[in-house]
């Protein structure tokens, strides 16, 4: 799931998709001094990392899942279920900064496929 840009062709590959769970997740330990020491404890590129797992590859995935999935419900056809998994950090924080954040932004971001995707019958849920 960090290389983002070959889901597509993953997608096209498998063909006819009925659900998808997006489970993977992404965290670093901070440094034990927090920010005392004047930094989270994060790299870039462990940030870039988390973001990556937790939220864009889920974005992708759903990306490249939606065109079959809206086909099959606006056909009458049960278009599709997507469920993400979410964590209780998204509503607590987290020592790991970037996880919390990548946790939110995966609810916000489940909102709004369902909002999109509803209509054609397919059902984006989340859990925590």
């Amino acid at each position: 799931l960090r290389n983002v840009e070959a889901i597509p062709k993953l997608i096209e590959d498998l063909g006819h998709i009925d659900s998808c769970v997006n489970n993977a997740g992404q965290l670093y330990c901070p440094s034990p001094e927090g920010l005392s020491n004047g930094s989270l404890g994060f790299t870039l590129d462990q940030s870039t990392e988390i973001m990556t797992v937790n939220l864009f590859a889920p974005v992708a995935l759903i990306e490249s899942l939606a065109p079959q999935m809206m086909a099959r419900g606006q056909n009458g056809e049960i278009g599709g279920r997507i469920v993400n998994v979410g964590s209780v950090a998204a509503f607590t924080g987290h020592p790991d900064l970037w996880y919390g954040a990548s946790k939110a932004a995966l609810l916000n971001m489940t909102k709004t496929f369902a909002t999109l995707m509803g209509k054609s019958g397919v059902l984006v849920n989340a859990v925590a």
